[in-house]
């Protein structure tokens, strides 16, 4: 529901999702439903490492 509010007709920004090829496909569904399109994706490329790290850091101070 949230794409089909006015400040999204111009764009929107998806973070850490998908996640999953399920989720992609379920992602093209519900764009397909709502006649809309994805139009750039960008991949980031993280060490595993610093994933933990961020991870391990977030938990102790959620509000980052």
């Amino acid at each position: 529901q949230r794409l089909l509010q006015p400040d999204a007709t111009q764009g929107w920004l998806l973070e850490g999702y998908p996640r999953t090829a399920f989720q992609a496909e379920e992602l093209d569904f519900l764009l397909e439903e709502l006649s809309q399109q994805l139009n750039w994706a960008i991949y980031l490329e993280v060490p595993e490492t610093v994933m933990m790290s961020r991870l391990v850091k977030r938990s102790h101070n959620p509000d980052d």
